[in-house]
């Protein structure tokens, strides 16, 4: 009996325990930062890739995401960096896939690495009072910088 017991509670600590990935509410708006690594040498594109994944799973906010090219960068890898902030941006707009893997992830975790030959990239969901450092102009909205 105490057994069976014991299984309940463990099974309903593990269903309690992994969180369904969040259900999208039609109008839902954020702040989104993306991270592109412009133009990789195709001869270190796997290299890039696995170095960029590296860092930005370490990534827990959007702030720490604007030092992720001075990272790379200490790393001995080098390219044109852009960091992009759109604000209220509606999240139903984003591809399925994409939206998807950005919902599964806590506030100011970035997704895994995407794009291809042209760009890496990474998505990250801004923390509701995060805002760009004066240092990083949000006019345009895109900026560059060379790492």
């Amino acid at each position: 009996m105490l057994a069976g017991l014991n299984l309940i509670v463990a099974t309903l600590a593990l269903i309690g325990g992994v969180a369904a990935p969040k259900q999208l509410v039609g109008s839902e708006r954020a702040t989104l930062l993306q991270l592109s690594l412009d133009n990789p040498p195709p001869t270190r594109a796997s290299e890039l890739r696995r170095a960029m994944a590296e860092e930005t799973a370490r990534v827990t906010s959007c702030r720490e995401a604007l030092g992720l090219g001075q990272r790379l960068k200490t790393r001995g890898l080098h390219g044109s960096l852009k960091v992009d902030v759109r604000t209220n941006t509606a999240l139903s707009t984003l591809p399925a896939p994409l939206r998807a893997a950005l919902l599964a992830r806590p506030i100011g975790r970035a997704t895994p690495v995407y794009g291809g030959e042209k760009a890496l990239r990474v998505l990250i969901r801004c923390e509701p009072t995060f805002s760009l450092p004066a240092q990083i102009p949000s006019t345009p909205p895109v900026t560059s910088t060379s790492i």
